[in-house]
């Protein structure tokens, strides 16, 4: 067993975005005009924080914002999603569900949808990739233990796999 794979998902995550640099306080929301009201609230959150000082509260506040980061904000505020969502998945309601929407390309690899994931995406280098995959499969992993014995299929797998399946593309992987 290799030193990364002993440490916990946390400590991985850490090290993978260990070098990731604060985005600055005029690149964290994509208006910074103060009359976007979302915008207004995740600067109010984020504006001089590290991503290491984000609360599990400030996660669940935040479980529909990530629309709002910019690509560099996203990039740099991840990690704390990924923990938190990995750590509390049954108390954070949608965060998880929303964090796993967030890092599923479309099926099409064209148009504004595309662009808006891709402007993000291109970001990661390997290392993140390999935490960012390691949680989609984490997440498939509670949806199957979640769906399991009820006869049915559960809805979101196939977009799970669909996202699984890329950033194992992504990262050189089948």
């Amino acid at each position: 067993m290799g030193v990364e794979e002993a440490l916990s998902f946390e400590e991985r995550v850490e090290l993978a975005f260990a070098n990731v640099p604060y985005p600055g306080d005029d690149d964290i929301a994509y208006d910074n005009t103060g009359y976007d009201l979302d915008c207004e609230e995740v600067l109010a959150t984020f504006r001089s924080r590290s991503w290491k000082s984000i609360s599990k509260a400030e996660v669940f506040q935040h479980r529909d914002s990530f629309p709002v980061f910019t690509p560099v904000a996203f990039h740099y505020y991840l990690p704390a999603f990924l923990v938190a969502c990995s750590k509390y998945r049954l108390e954070l309601d949608v965060a998880p569900e929303h964090l796993a929407f967030n890092l599923t390309p479309p099926k099409q690899e064209t148009g504004s949808s595309w662009d808006f994931f891709w402007a993000r995406a291109r970001l990661f280098d390997p290392g993140q990739g390999g935490v960012i995959l390691e949680y989609l499969e984490l997440c498939a992993d509670f949806v199957r233990n979640d769906w399991a014995g009820t006869g049915k299929a559960p809805p979101s797998l196939a977009r799970l796999e669909h996202a699984i399946a890329w950033w194992k593309t992504r990262l050189g992987g089948a």
